[in-house]
């Protein structure tokens, strides 16, 4: 009997806790818990587009047709123009222009009429009809078989000459020298010639040269 009183006076004793005190404070928590979720579920959700966008690969090409959803936009490829490696041309070394030919009629020097002369003495030193025939001395194949001829008959010829005078007649020269001619005949005795000539030379396209006389 005591004991039933005991319980009945502490029900009484707090009659605003209402039927179950315990079982409120675990709705308010379980309340406060939702809220907490469903605030976090809300974050999220804002956050998600975000770092979906940052985290999504970068795509360099055309891929597949799921890479862009529909409506998006899309940039092109670019396409990187690489300029080509620049190449120095080889450096050529300078060669000098030839000289140009001489000019037919132009001044003719004693010097040069001195190697005209030595050009001369050698061809017939050396029996070179075709040398000759270059400087003028030799004009016609009846002439250049003669000298063959010739040149087959003696042996041990030495020619000289000596320049004596040069005389101008218009674009030519009247050049006059010696010529010593000293060689073995057929029987082998020696001989030696000396003899005064007189010849014209002229400045052609192919140099200086014996020519024919002038009027």
């Amino acid at each position: 009997m005591g004991d039933r009183r005991s319980t009945h006076r502490a029900r009484r004793g707090k009659p605003d806790d209402g039927p179950n005190a315990a079982d409120a404070d675990d709705l308010a928590a379980s309340a406060t818990s939702a809220d907490d979720a469903a605030a976090t579920s809300l974050d999220d959700a804002a956050a998600t587009p975000a770092a979906a966008g940052s985290a999504a690969p970068a795509h360099d090409g055309a891929g597949a047709p799921d890479d862009h959803p529909a409506g998006a936009p899309t940039t092109p490829p670019r396409e990187v123009v690489v300029a080509p490696p620049r190449t120095l041309p080889p450096r050529v070394a300078s060669v000098p222009p030839s000289p140009a030919p001489p000019t037919p009629g132009a001044e003719i020097s004693t010097s040069d009429i001195e190697v005209l002369l030595q050009r001369y003495a050698k061809a017939w030193r050396g029996h070179d009809v075709e040398e000759l025939r270059r400087i003028g001395q030799v004009t016609s194949e009846v002439q250049a078989a003669a000298l063959r001829d010739y040149f087959a008959r003696v042996e041990d010829l030495d020619v000289e000459v000596q320049l004596l005078s040069v005389r101008p007649r218009g674009d030519h020269r009247t050049v006059r020298f010696t010529r010593r001619d000293r060689f073995r005949d057929p029987l082998g005795r020696l001989v030696t010639q000396e003899t005064a000539v007189e010849k014209d030379v002229a400045r052609t396209a192919n140099g200086l040269r014996f020519v024919l006389s002038g009027p």
